[in-house]
């Protein structure tokens, strides 16, 4: 199954995904609705705005595996029209994928879940037969359509009709992050050397894992033929909020001029992170990088560009 098709091209995790396929040997085709910088650096692009079923109908390469990174995350403005766009990109965007797959007989799906389906709190470390229900996270709507994405996937699979596989990722972080978060947002401060405000005193946790072994995971899940359901790709580590904000000043700060952290106890104090043990023993696949170690690599990363 070596062509393979990537939605979401254009985005921070679908570029690192596409180049390191294609390092590895594979026939990639980088599909985004802006195709025009992506021309200039992969060789096989194609226009591709998963709400246009049309426009999978003018794919003229050969697929054997879609990888659905294609998503739309949810910002600080959550009116309904926002709302609306969201649940459009990925949960209708997602059906389109599938109905493309069906008609052209592709062999499978693999398709980027999120750690944001689950249910939080709830007992630790959260396997994938824990509870589903991400009312009242921060990131409920963005959950909720994710979630939905993934029944869609479920009940084809159910079906018989199509191999597929849902990876519920941990907090992607890695050199081309610029979404504007918490990660983008304490990296500049580190590097401008000014105070950092840690909210909880610290104490919130959550999973995150460094870009090159999110897609070292999922090439592992791509090497093995007729492997569906869901999987956590995480690092199976709880990073607190302290160690993260300690680890960013280590890392990227000046050493003339180290941030301060200043703790403050009002905030979010939900820790989470996940099991990875299923697909560790499924495909062999363990993440590589510490979240020092991903820190490290990606400032070294930063030098080079």
């Amino acid at each position: 199954m070596n062509r393979v098709l990537v939605t979401g091209a254009n985005g921070f995790f679908g570029r690192h995904l596409v180049s390191h396929l294609l390092e590895r040997g594979y026939d990639v085709i980088a599909g985004a609705r802006n195709k025009e910088t992506l021309v200039k650096i992969f060789p096989k692009v194609i226009s591709l705005n998963i709400l246009n079923q049309e426009e999978f109908q003018h794919i003229s390469y050969p697929v054997d595996v879609i990888i659905h990174a294609a998503a739309q995350r949810l910002g600080p403005e959550q009116d309904p029209h926002s709302i609306r766009s969201l649940f459009n990109t990925n949960v209708f965007g997602t059906l389109n994928v599938l109905h493309y797959a069906l008609a052209l007989g592709i062999k499978k799906v693999i398709y980027c879940s999120s750690l944001c389906v689950y249910t939080l709190p709830q007992q630790l470390p959260i396997s994938e037969e824990g509870r589903t229900s991400p009312l009242g996270n921060l990131d409920s709507y963005y959950g909720i359509s994710k979630l939905t994405g993934e029944l869609l996937l479920e009940q084809i699979r159910c079906d018989k009709k199509l191999h597929v596989t849902s990876l519920r990722l941990g907090r992607i972080y890695g050199p081309g992050d610029n979404s504007g978060g918490l990660l983008t947002e304490w990296k500049s401060k580190a590097e401008q050397g000014e105070t950092i405000d840690v909210y909880g005193n610290g104490e919130r946790s959550l999973d995150f894992i460094y870009i090159e072994d999110v897609v070292e995971g999922i090439e592992s899940i791509l090497k093995e033929e007729g492997m569906d359901g869901v999987m956590n790709l995480s690092s199976g580590v709880e990073t607190t909020w302290k160690t993260l904000a300690q680890t960013f000043v280590e890392v990227f700060s000046r050493p003339e001029r180290p941030s301060l952290l200043n703790y403050v106890s009002t905030g979010n104090k939900t820790r989470c992170y996940l099991d990875n043990s299923k697909i560790r023993k499924a495909s062999g696949f363990i993440p590589r990088y510490s979240l020092k170690e991903g820190f490290l690599a990606w400032k070294e990363n930063l030098k080079k560009s």
